[in-house]
């Protein structure tokens, strides 16, 4: 019954010591114009997860009025 009972409480924290956590960012345009939002990666960083929505060394968003844009990232090991 111990080990069982120790097993499930290892199993619980190796579960949520062993993740990347989810990170997002939300980007709101509240305005009545068209807006672009650049966001610049550094080259000497590996990021996987941001590489995959980059062009370049970028990534650009252009977002319509009283509309959003959303980035989601680090889900991982």
């Amino acid at each position: 019954m111990k080990t069982t009972k120790l097993f499930a409480i290892l199993l619980f924290v190796q579960l949520f010591i062993n993740c990347d956590p989810p990170h997002y960012m939300d980007f709101i345009n509240k305005t009545d114009e068209n807006v672009k939002v650049k966001l610049n990666i550094n080259p000497n960083i590996e990021n996987y997860d941001l590489k995959r929505f980059s062009i370049g060394d970028s990534i650009v968003f252009n977002i319509k009025p009283k509309d959003t844009a959303n980035l989601h990232f680090g889900i991982g090991d």
